[in-house]
């Protein structure tokens, strides 16, 4: 990706010259190619930038699935929500989580006490028991 925004920006400076260069000759064609060069490699260095804000949250969702998937091995059912069997991820084991929330959005959200047997999420809201 590097690589592509130098050779990018080589192309800008030299769609840059061209331009200059255009500004001597009087051909109008000849400045209108290079407008339209201009625009279309602006146009080309926005979709570079798009496409790696996107590569970069592919990688943090690989990344985050990869975490679920080493914790799922850890977790036991407990009540209706998954128990941490040891510590993991800072947090002590038999530390309850809602299961919606880690199956659905891979994250550990901890359910609030209602009461002897209910818990709720206080991310997805769903009650728990």
């Amino acid at each position: 990706m590097v690589e592509l925004l130098t050779t990018l920006t080589a192309v800008l400076g030299t769609a840059k010259k061209l331009s200059e260069i255009s500004k001597k000759i009087k051909d109008a064609e000849v400045r209108e190619l290079i407008a339209d060069l201009r625009s279309q490699l602006a146009d080309l260095k926005t979709e570079i930038a798009d496409l790696k804000t996107e590569n970069q949250q592919l990688k943090e969702s690989k990344d985050r699935k990869t975490q679920v998937e080493s914790l799922r091995p850890k977790l036991e059912d407990k009540w209706g929500m998954y128990s941490l069997t040891v510590d993991a991820e800072g947090r002590k084991a038999g530390t309850l989580f809602c299961p919606r929330c880690f199956d659905v959005d891979g994250i550990l959200v901890s359910p609030n006490r209602v009461n002897d047997r209910t818990y709720r999420c206080p991310q997805c809201k769903a009650e728990l028991s």
